[in-house]
């Protein structure tokens, strides 16, 4: 034991010394209105009924952390669910009403990267519903998410990450077991079943069907009537009908999660439920005459609303903060190709004229879009008097298959120029500073947009974003399908259109102000693409920014968040000023 932690002491020492001596300096952004207050907005998510239908747990995150509470389904105070402390999420009632089950990444059992500040990875935990008896039931150094209790209150089934995969461990605690590759699982009401969103990617972008197999083991049936397209970014969820014949999932349409119900023998969506946003994590009450979820749009974070299916009754039981609502646009791009595309637009707008963003979301062809969803990041441009235009350029998912489909040789740079045409032609815009915002892949197609056409931007800001496939394809063996299909073939197979489709190979074409924003440990878009790139247009003498995040990810959190937006934020409005 003694040796253990004079190990963990050193180590510590180390991490110390290379956090103190290694911190970057970025450059000041005290003059920039401050981006903390968004991130301390909450959003109300993952709600849960008691037995008796009475009370619903729910989780409410933020940037600060997360912490279940709880409010009467029939309308009345928010309070904090009695196990209290930070870090609860996703909760499930026990069958007996005895327990809640829920995801936290809470200090339990010693780990040392743990204790090193390296990691606090997400475990399952379970506590009596007075708050009492709080128990760890897994001990992993994955995150454990999505908890379903078994019928007999012996089992929880979860998600495990990476992966994803649909484990099973006992309530009481110990080793987890693999029920199947997939995520959400959810144990029928007779405890024979289970179901589970299985990966069904043939190619580029993420593709889910819903399966179900005997929890015992045995032939895994898939419903062909189900067909998800979405990213890792959402986790839609799955549960039952309280007579065991239907499940309750969501379904992009129209750029909006609605909630559906899937007849299982059928193996057909019986009906869809229409609400007025994006639905997330719908549950069905014990009653069957009810489901509830977290809801949220373009102008709010997500909040807990109860629908009665007989007649359509919704009922808001938590509210949160309003934000500038965006219109859903539609303009023309290449091949008549329409592009829908959401519109946000200054309180001012319609007294002056506004610098402008195209917006270009991230995730892979034929797997992401940007949907009817709070964007707290727009929000915050739009406050300080930005007009944002989000486009759903080709490939992106829930308008339609014409949309989605992405095949080799289809470009989206015709749609991100056709949305810079469509914002000059705006009263509001100011035609001369219009910037672009791009996040991962839609970091790469701000590039690749400023080295193809240079003069269509003024500024340009790339989170996390992609500049050379080749060195992408080596170190990156999950995306290596995605290449292949989008370019042809490998960097072997296509040299030459891995060598165009790369920006860091043209930067010599660049025109525009460049601010490049990266995580060191980021395992999707590795550091090197945008370190790289840096270096290239530091020996092209171009006018560039970058700045590195130690320890983030892919994609910003904390501190690292508040930073990357308010620089952002500074870089745009210096180059992007108006003639107000």
């Amino acid at each position: 034991m003694k040796k253990r932690w004079l190990l963990a002491g050193s180590l510590l020492s180390g991490v110390l010394l290379w956090i103190v001596v290694g911190t970057d300096r970025h450059p000041d952004t005290s003059t920039v209105a401050p981006f903390a207050p968004y991130t301390d907005d909450r959003d109300d998510i993952a709600p849960s009924w008691s037995l008796d239908d009475s009370r619903i747990v729910y989780c409410r995150a933020s940037t600060n952390g997360a912490m279940l509470y709880e409010v009467p389904a029939a309308g009345g105070p928010t309070n904090p669910f009695p196990v209290g402390a930070s870090g609860g999420c996703t909760p499930a009632w026990s069958p007996d009403g005895a327990r809640v089950a829920f995801s936290s990444d809470r200090s339990g059992h010693f780990q040392l990267m743990r204790a090193l500040g390296l990691a606090r990875p997400i475990n399952i935990w379970t506590v009596n519903a007075d708050g009492e008896d709080l128990r760890q039931v897994t001990d992993s150094r994955t995150n454990a998410l999505d908890p379903s209790w078994s019928r007999d209150g012996t089992q929880i089934a979860f998600t495990t990450f990476p992966g994803p995969r649909a484990m099973s461990v006992p309530a009481q605690g110990g080793e987890a077991s693999l029920v199947a590759p997939g995520m959400s699982p959810a144990w029928s009401p007779d405890g024979k079943t289970v179901a589970f969103l299985s990966d069904t990617s043939g190619g580029s972008g993420a593709r889910f069907s819903i399966a179900v197999q005997p929890a015992m083991g045995g032939a895994v049936k898939h419903l062909a009537g189900y067909d998800l397209k979405s990213s890792f970014f959402f986790r839609p969820s799955l549960d039952w009908s309280p007579d065991g014949e239907r499940l309750l999932t969501v379904q992009l349409e129209d750029g909006q999660w609605q909630p559906v119900v899937i007849n299982v023998n059928e193996d057909r969506i019986e009906r869809t439920l229409p609400t007025i946003g994006s639905a997330i994590h719908p549950r069905w009450s014990h009653d069957g005459t009810r489901i509830v979820y977290g809801l949220t749009d373009t102008a709010h974070p997500p909040r807990i609303e109860v629908l009665a299916l007989a007649n359509g009754q919704r009922t808001s039981l938590t509210q949160g903060s309003r934000y500038t609502a965006a219109q859903l646009i539609r303009y023309k791009s290449a091949g008549n190709l329409e592009i829908p595309g959401w519109l946000y637009l200054p309180r001012d707008s319609d007294v002056t004229k506004h610098p402008a963003l195209v917006w270009l979301h991230g995730g892979s062809p034929g797997s992401s879009s940007m949907g009817n969803q709070c964007d707290r990041r727009i929000q915050y441009f739009v406050d300080q008097g930005f007009v944002v235009l989000a486009p759903n350029y080709r490939g992106s998912t829930g308008f339609g298959d014409e949309l989605a489909r992405f095949r080799y040789g289809d470009d989206m740079l015709p749609d991100i120029r056709a949305g810079v045409d469509y914002l000059k032609g705006l009263t509001q815009v100011d035609p001369a500073h219009v910037g672009v915002v791009g996040f991962s892949f839609g970091g790469y197609l701000a590039l690749r947009s400023l080295v193809q056409d240079p003069e269509v931007f003024a500024a340009a800001v790339d989170f996390y974003g992609l500049s050379e496939l080749v060195t992408l394809y080596e170190e990156n063996v999950s995306i290596r399908p995605t290449l292949t299909e989008l370019l042809g073939g490998t960097p072997d197979q296509r040299a030459s259109a891995y060598r165009a489709a790369s920006p860091i190979n043209f930067v010599d074409r660049i025109k525009s102000p460049l601010l490049i924003l990266h995580g060191t440990r980021d395992s999707a878009a590795p550091y090197s693409q945008s370190a790289g790139l840096a270096k290239a247009l530091a020996r092209a003498h171009k006018d560039y920014e970058f700045i590195s995040y130690r320890f983030a990810g892919h994609g910003f959190s904390g501190k690292d968040d508040i930073d990357a937006n308010q620089q952002a934020l500074r870089f745009l409005s210096a180059h992007l000023k108006t003639s107000r």
